[in-house]
């Protein structure tokens, strides 16, 4: 699994002129610290609101379950999903299957499914 930088996304998944809100640690100044969790979700919910049709990639789900926990890591994606619902987004996960147990990986991509607007790369 590769990390892609919001530009890479764009052309990946054809996405011109989609507005991305990209949650990575890597503290560029396009991104946003995803360890702050409340500010993590008042930042989204305010993004997608004002972005119609915006695509959410978050960076860093591995760090965020190293943590708070993988029950916790889950909690967090539904507070996400859960807006991407209401305003209509997209949610790209990258992540690193070898960062979870082979359950977890099962679970994670089963409750994905289930909000339907998400990829797991």
């Amino acid at each position: 699994v590769t990390r892609q930088h919001p530009s890479k996304v764009r052309i990946n998944y054809g996405l011109k002129r989609t507005p991305i809100i990209w949650l990575s640690q890597t503290g560029t100044g396009d991104s946003i610290d995803p360890s702050n969790v409340s500010k993590l979700v008042h930042t989204i919910r305010n993004f997608v609101r004002d972005n119609k049709g915006s695509v959410i990639l978050l960076d860093g789900v591995e760090y965020l379950k190293l943590q708070n926990g993988f029950v916790l890591l889950m909690k967090y994606l539904h507070m996400i999903n859960e807006i991407i619902m209401v305003e209509g987004a997209r949610l790209i996960l990258p992540v690193n299957p070898k960062a979870f147990t082979e359950s977890e990986m099962a679970f994670l991509e089963r409750e994905m499914r289930v909000f339907g607007k998400y990829d797991i790369l």
